[in-house]
């Protein structure tokens, strides 16, 4: 069985050395993929990336990540990441939360958000996660420096896992303009804490955010993504209607028990195929 993870997209591969990964395919990794029983993918956009990626599909089945739906019952309190940051109080915060990473698009966020803050003076632009790439850092912190928005842009940096619910209780939008997702973990985590959503359509759950109007889908484009924000920040109808939507998508097709109960039966009729 090979649960990949996101791994097998050309976005990643590519990300390394073309060389080393192109050689390792050539020598290992095709075999080793026509020799499962079964590649689990996630998402049919993770599928699809594999597929022209690769020029074949070997034996899959399909099942999303789980979360546990009672964990977001009980969060914390509004409050504790304004207590950590004050410059926060009374704004209402744009959250990108994941790490900092260039296939995430938080670039093409910044930008966005650096066309909007004139107009919207009351946001705030939330990074909450850790460094990966220390160079595409200096670079967002020189732009922002450099379109005089260090007041407006607020680094929490690494969160324990007790903090780790704090950017998204406080949040008014969360943002996620990535350019390549298998899945997406944080979207769903989102709207399980009750956040409208903006996403790209390169993110492997954006597909079923749209088809149950959940959030805002858009090309990975800071044009689309300050569009996009204009549109939740100016529409509290829209907000209100992505909220009961995103929290009614999560809970139904997200269940770890549901999907628990669904990964038996699979590997159940793999075995016995054997």
């Amino acid at each position: 069985m090979i649960w990949p993870h996101g791994t097998l997209y050309k976005y990643t591969i590519e990300a390394r050395s073309r060389r080393i990964k192109w050689l390792a395919y050539r020598l290992a990794l095709r075999r080793i993929i026509m020799c499962a029983d079964a590649v689990h993918f996630t998402t049919e956009h993770e599928v699809a990336g594999f597929q022209a990626h690769f020029g074949f599909l070997p034996h899959y089945f399909l099942q999303p990540n789980g979360f546990r739906i009672g964990a977001f019952a009980h969060l914390p309190p509004k409050g504790g990441l304004i207590a950590r940051f004050p410059e926060l109080a009374g704004k209402r915060l744009v959250l990108f939360f994941g790490r900092i990473t260039r296939k995430k698009g938080l670039d093409l966020l910044v930008e966005a958000f650096r066309s909007i803050a004139e107009e919207f003076k009351d946001t705030q632009l939330v990074v909450a996660g850790p460094v990966d790439d220390k160079g595409l850092y200096k670079e967002l912190r020189a732009r922002i420096r450099e379109w005089g928005l260090e007041t407006r842009v607020t680094f929490t940096g690494l969160l324990t896992a007790e903090q780790r619910f704090t950017p998204l209780v406080d949040a008014d939008v969360f943002v996620l303009p990535s350019f390549s997702e298998n899945f997406g973990m944080a979207v769903i985590e989102a709207m399980l804490c009750g956040l409208p959503v903006i996403v790209s359509t390169e993110v492997g759950v954006a597909e079923g955010s749209q088809k149950h109007d959940a959030g805002l889908v858009i090309p990975p484009t800071a044009a689309a993504t300050a569009a996009a924000l204009r549109q939740m920040l100016t529409d509290p109808e829209l907000r209100a209607r992505c909220i009961a939507a995103g929290l009614a998508y999560a809970r139904d097709s997200f269940s770890h028990l549901k999907i628990g109960e669904r990964l038996v039966k699979h590997y159940e009729r793999i075995g016995a195929a054997r």
